[in-house]
């Protein structure tokens, strides 16, 4: 265990900008940065989520810096890595309030922006959460300064930086780690930057107690992610020689210090493990393997292991060097002497030519052709299938009827809840019958009997096979056993935001309704008074399901005044939110310039306008969030996110 005690100097320092530390000690247990220790200790084999560690593996100490608006920075920033799509669905940070001053806690904002120029918080956050922070230091254990931001599920494909702000004068006790240790630890990749009165600034431009702020912040996103193992042989097979080089292309996720504590340690190779499938391999990114017998076949192995921070994540990959073609092939007649050939040879090697010889002095180089025999008889018919590594054939002898197609037909009695299925195909030769009643049952009889258990709509199929070829039909029969189906039905009354529904379904013994509103509400009862709590249009569902079966009606509802009558002295309003085809704007001043922008801050939608009340069209925006910014004539500028809906 290791305790720092961190003083409150403020000094001027060469130019730079000044944080202030808070005093406190923090408690600081180092990590294992043994690879053996984090799998056997692993949460689980899946990918993620998994709790980024990057800055606190980096760590030989901790200090606190007090984060607030008056006499230090306000937000702090810390840059991560994307090397592929990330799934961020939280961030872990310490953090506690320094005293009393206006109160015991004190909310700090959470956000995750796209990183930009000099590794620093660019456009506007992907995704916001606020978190409560209280005055228990707990004795600067860890454990106890934990908190953790849950947020909506983002996707971020290009680096992001994880920022926590104050914008407050009442300081907050932020973790970093040891920015005066020898090297410091941040080695001077300066991934965290500050926000000082309103500007970014990297932290080598800051100081605490004339020392440079060389340090991270102790930030953990909550990533999750999809991991490919895959490589490349240069050959299929030993037409170039025994030795044969794998080019790895598996996901870059696993060559990335941040997210790989392998490549952390400068040990990457050991996150992938190769099996060359004639008992050698080995730990390496690229690699080659030189066979000693070229007349066997190998299967290669490549297993991927990312050893993360909390979770371990495995993919295989294999591929066969060698030669494996196994030719193979089956015909389907398809009547007056047409027969379709498929193709179903196998090989790891592609397959580059075929030949087919049908037996009656025709031939063909497609991969699954078709041929039309002249008359009937028995033909001896070979495949002969080549690749780099190889050529193999196959032969068998089929029969050939020219003749016409059958086809299906049955008529049925009903007898209900018993069916007598008669068959009224036609055919030629020697015929086949499958029966399929649609609940399960089969039957290969040529005219069945059948009895249903339960009522309802079955689909009865009758496919017929003879020497000229197959052929299926359907048809649908209906099973009540003295039953009548509910029939679902009500009417709506009242107004927005309050509505009655009145059940006016049919139906026999035993009768349940099921109600969903559309917002997520639902009901048991018979009739139904809900109120809407948000605008927008909602779908309402009421089931009735009785002894004799199950109806659906739905019906729409629009709720589009809520928050309307409170459009009094400085308001402003926007609904329906979510949107579908039109998003109206509503204020007290006049509105002089509308923008909307997407969750990149690409402007989707900008208006000169001078009315109180602004209409947007929607309808042919994308789905997703946007940010809403409306100027006023009063100066006002007001801000607010919208969801568009299709």
């Amino acid at each position: 265990m290791k305790t720092l005690l961190l003083a409150l100097a403020l000094v001027p320092f060469l130019g730079y900008s000044q944080l202030v530390e808070t005093g406190a000690d923090v408690q600081f247990e180092p990590r294992s940065s043994d690879i053996q220790a984090v799998q056997s200790n692993s949460k689980s084999t899946s990918c993620g989520p998994d709790t980024v560690l990057y800055t606190l593996q980096k760590a030989t100490g901790l200090q606190a810096i007090s984060i607030n608006n008056a006499t230090s920075a306000q937000g702090v920033s810390q840059y991560y890595n994307c090397p592929q799509p990330l799934t961020i669905t939280g961030v872990e940070f310490y953090a506690y309030k320094i005293d009393v001053t206006g109160g015991i806690t004190q909310n700090v904002t959470v956000q995750i922006y796209t990183a930009g120029t000099d590794s620093m918080p660019s456009g506007l956050p992907l995704v916001t959460s606020t978190v409560l922070v209280d005055t228990n230091f707990g004795g600067g254990n860890l454990d106890i300064l934990s908190k953790f931001a849950n947020m909506p599920a983002i996707t971020v494909t290009q680096p992001y930086v994880v920022v926590v702000s104050n914008n407050s004068p009442n300081g907050v006790g932020m973790i970093f780690s040891d920015y005066a240790a020898s090297p410091a630890d941040g080695g001077q990749e300066w991934l965290c930057s500050l926000d000082l009165f309103g500007t970014w600034t990297r932290s080598y431009g800051v100081n605490v107690a004339g020392t440079i702020f060389d340090s991270d912040a102790l930030f953990y996103p909550l990533v999750s992610y999809t991991m490919d193992s895959d490589f490349t042989p240069s050959a299929d097979c030993f037409s170039g020689g025994p030795t044969i080089n794998f080019t790895n292309n598996s996901s870059p996720i696993l060559q990335d210090r941040m997210y790989n504590l392998a490549a952390f340690l400068n040990l990457t190779p050991l996150s992938y493990t190769w099996d060359f499938g004639d008992g050698g391999g080995g730990n390496a990114i690229d690699t080659a393997n030189t066979y000693a017998n070229t007349t066997l076949g190998y299967t290669v192995y490549l297993t991927d292991t990312l050893f993360g921070w909390t979770s371990t994540c495995v993919d295989v990959d294999s591929t066969f060097i060698g030669d494996d073609l196994n030719t193979q092939w089956s015909s389907v007649p398809a009547g007056a002497g047409v027969v379709n050939f498929t193709d179903n040879s196998t090989s790891s090697a592609a397959i580059t030519n075929w030949l087919w010889d049908f037996g009656d002095g025709n031939t063909s180089t497609q991969q699954n052709p078709s041929h039309t025999y002249a008359s009937s008889g028995n033909y001896t018919v070979c495949l002969t299938a080549v690749t780099d590594c190889g050529v193999d054939s196959t032969c068998a002898t089929i029969t050939v009827t020219v003749c016409n197609n059958p086809t299906a037909a049955f008529s049925e009695t009903n007898n209900d809840p018993s069916f007598d299925f008669t068959d009224g195909s036609t055919t030629t030769g020697i015929v086949t019958y499958s029966w399929d009643f649609g609940d399960g049952n089969t039957s290969t009889q040529q005219n069945p009997t059948h009895t249903y258990i339960d009522n309802g709509t079955y689909t009865v199929t009758l496919t017929i096979t003879d020497d000229c070829g197959t052929s299926t039909v359907t048809s649908t029969v209906t099973v009540n056993n003295g039953c009548v189906d509910p029939v679902a039905g009500f009417t709506q009354s009242g107004s927005e935001p309050t509505f009655g529904f009145t059940n006016t379904s049919t139906s026999s013994t035993n009768t349940t309704y099921s109600w969903d509103m559309g917002d997520g509400t639902t009901y048991t009862t018979m009739d139904v008074n809900h109120t809407y709590t948000a605008n927008n249009m909602y779908t309402v569902t009421l089931i009735v399901t009785d002894d004799c079966g199950a109806d659906t009606t739905t019906q729409t509802v629009t709720v589009s005044t809520i928050g309307l009558l409170d459009l009094e002295g400085d308001s402003f309003v926007a609904y329906p939110n979510p949107a579908n085809d039109v998003l109206n704007i509503l204020s007290n001043h006049n509105i002089v310039r509308l923008e909307l922008m997407d969750m990149t801050g690409r402007m989707v939608v900008s208006n000169e306008c001078n009315a109180k009340t602004v209409e947007v069209k929607t309808s042919q925006l994308a789905e997703g969030h946007y940010t809403l910014r409306a100027i006023q004539e009063d100066g006002a500028v007001k801000i607010t996110s919208i969801e568009v809906i299709h």
